[in-house]
């Protein structure tokens, strides 16, 4: 197995950490100060750095192995991504911040000891932040490239190439920090300052899918993750997801998979989980 290949297996164990509800925080820090390092990130404030590394030695509030380093690695995707995210927010573009992310990422992969993923993890949040802080103090602040939005009888030539692979982006972006929510088309649209049927029509065309089968293969992927690595029962990851009800959520995914919930997780969870 690659380096990619075991870096893609990690992250897909960490997918399910994304959609934990908040209430199960129970750590000794409350979900407010687990945040306060994201906000620092996205002000270009250096307390970001001694606030990243206080709340990474507390551990975090899920034990997602039993394995020392190995939950350092997993804690530091979920950081990873989230840091990526609000630095975004702070006026970095996407490509930029997604990029840091990755290599970030990729480096740990290496890294043979706890305090090794520390000095990452602080590398990491210095770089994002100063790069926030520079956008902040120069003025140049990432404006959307969308002024305006699109009427139904527009063509994809109103955008460049440029600008239609960052509106999908952005919108993949943001429908998967919004798993745990209900996504309308319209949230998507305003998000990324295009009309909804603009939206739509581009995403299928670039996609070869609907938003909306994106959507659900998407919630399909975080919940196939949450069955396997989580103890969360289906009811559950139903309404961590913002599935309607548990049928619903056990209908969809036998069309995504072509099995249920519970048997996927009959089939597989002896064969995935690395205890």
């Amino acid at each position: 197995m690659d380096r990619r290949e075991r870096l893609r297996k990690q992250n897909e164990k960490l997918v399910y950490t994304t959609f934990l509800p908040k209430e199960d925080i129970s750590s000794g820090q409350t979900y407010d100060e687990e945040l306060l390092q994201y906000e620092y990130i996205r002000s270009g404030d250096r307390r970001s750095i001694p606030e990243c590394q206080r709340i990474f030695r507390a551990g975090g509030a899920h034990k997602l192995s039993k394995d020392p380093l190995r939950h350092a690695k997993y804690r530091f995707v979920e950081c990873a991504a989230l840091s990526a995210r609000y630095a975004v927010e702070g006026g970095l573009t996407s490509e930029q911040a997604l990029n840091i992310k990755d290599l970030y990422i990729q480096r740990t992969d290496l890294a043979t000891s706890v305090d090794a993923i520390l000095d990452l993890l602080t590398e990491m949040v210095t770089e994002l932040t100063d790069l926030v802080a520079d956008i902040r103090r120069t003025g140049q602040i990432a404006l959307p490239l969308y002024d305006t939005d699109l009427d139904e009888g527009d063509s994809d030539g109103v955008l460049s190439a440029a600008q239609q692979s960052r509106a999908i982006s952005e919108c993949m972006d943001y429908i998967y920090y919004h798993l745990h929510e209900k996504i309308y088309l319209e949230e998507l649209a305003e998000h990324v300052r295009l009309s909804p049927n603009y939206l739509s029509t581009l995403f299928h065309n670039k996609r070869g899918v609907t938003i909306q089968a994106y959507i659900r293969s998407r919630k399909i992927e975080a919940a196939s993750n949450m069955l396997l690595y989580s103890e969360y029962s289906i009811a559950q990851i139903s309404n961590i997801l913002a599935f309607s009800s548990p049928s619903h959520f056990i209908r969809v995914f036998r069309q995504e998979t072509g099995t249920t919930p519970k048997v996927f997780q009959e089939q597989n969870y002896k064969k995935h989980w690395h205890p």
